[in-house]
């Protein structure tokens, strides 16, 4: 960009631990040219109100789901990832309020980033400026949410 700042969009993931069945996001992520990742991160046990580190070596991709942040915020300010599940009013808007609150999943497909709903697949960037989606789990820690988007 001439004579003006070039800002690069901000990168950053979260993985679904299968096995461990828990989610967190990676300090940093290393491919190596077999195909296996070391994934290094610092989870924080509420319960024991502690900070531990973990460092997973040559991690197969089969045992995680990596999932890139959308660069959005629902409005609560929560970040929305890939797999996010996220609900929205939308209908005719009658006497101070919406018809009705309809869900969909965060995908990422062809580049782009969409709102795959149990009607239609939407632009989720653009649907974005038009309402203001909050996010209420993902599909790996809520599947039961998936029941009214399939």
């Amino acid at each position: 960009m001439l004579g003006g700042e070039t800002r690069m969009r901000e990168l950053r993931f979260r993985a679904w631990l299968k096995r461990e069945k828990i989610m967190t996001i990676p300090e940093y992520i290393t491919l190596f040219s077999n195909g296996d990742y070391v994934l290094n991160w610092t989870n924080v046990d509420f319960e024991n109100r502690r900070k531990y580190s973990a460092y997973y070596s040559h991690v197969k991709p089969s045992t995680f789901e990596l999932m890139q942040f959308t660069g959005l915020k629902d409005q609560n300010g929560v970040d929305i990832y890939e797999g996010d599940v996220v609900e929205f009013e939308s209908g005719a808007y009658a006497q101070g309020t919406w018809e009705f609150q309809d869900r969909g999943v965060v995908k990422y497909l062809d580049g782009k980033w969409w709102l795959k709903t149990n009607k239609e697949l939407l632009d989720f960037a653009d649907y974005c400026s038009n309402v203001e989606p909050e996010v209420v789990g993902n599909v790996f820690e809520n599947p039961e949410l998936l029941k009214e988007v399939d």
